[in-house]
C-alpha cells in the first residue's frame, strides 16, 4: 500500500503540462505563473478518479472570506484554508473582483489542499517554472510567451 501511495503522489506532484500554464499581474508588482484550480481537478480526476471534496461553512471576518477543504484520496484525508477579500477595490475604491467571494474562497480553499497532496507545489520555485516553461516555449501560447520571456530576465 505504501509504495502505490508513494507512486500516486508522485503523480499528484508532476509539472503540468507547458500549455495549461498561465501568467498573472501581482497586486503592486511583479507576475506570477500559476495553473487553473480546473486543471488541479483534472489531475486529480486522472490519477485517483475516487478522489472526493468536502468544505466548511465560509465565514467572513474583518472583510476576508474564510473556507477550509478537505481532499480525500485513498481514505487519506488533506485539508487547508484559503481565504480572499469580500470585495477586491481598485486604488478608486471600485470592486473589480472576479466572481463572488464565496466562488473565490472555495477554489482558493480547493487549490491550497490540492498543494498539500503535492499538486502544484513545483509552481512556488518560480525559477523553475521559468526554466520548465522555456525549455518547452514552443508548446506555449503566443500570449504568454512575451511575459515568459520578461520573468525569465527579471529571475537572472
Amino acid at each position: 500500500m505504501q509504495q502505490q501511495l508513494t507512486e500516486l503522489i508522485n503523480r499528484l506532484k508532476a509539472p503540468f503540462p507547458p500549455a495549461v500554464h498561465e501568467i498573472r499581474e501581482l497586486p503592486g508588482k511583479g507576475n506570477w505563473i500559476f495553473v487553473p484550480w480546473q486543471n488541479v481537478r483534472e489531475r486529480l480526476d486522472e490519477v485517483y478518479p475516487e478522489w472526493t471534496v468536502d468544505y466548511s461553512e465560509i465565514k467572513i471576518i474583518d472583510q476576508l472570506a474564510f473556507c477550509k477543504c478537505g481532499i480525500t484520496i485513498a481514505n487519506i484525508r488533506k485539508e487547508a484554508y484559503g481565504d480572499v477579500p469580500v470585495a477586491v477595490l481598485s486604488s478608486s475604491g471600485k470592486d473589480i473582483s472576479r466572481g463572488s467571494f464565496g466562488d473565490r474562497v472555495v477554489a482558493e480553499a480547493f487549490k491550497n489542499a490540492a498543494e498539500h497532496w503535492g499538486v502544484c507545489r513545483y509552481l512556488d520555485d518560480q525559477k523553475f517554472v521559468i526554466s520548465y516553461l522555456l525549455d518547452h516555449i514552443d508548446d506555449l501560447d503566443a500570449r504568454i510567451r512575451a511575459p515568459l520571456q520578461s520573468l525569465a530576465a527579471a529571475h537572472k
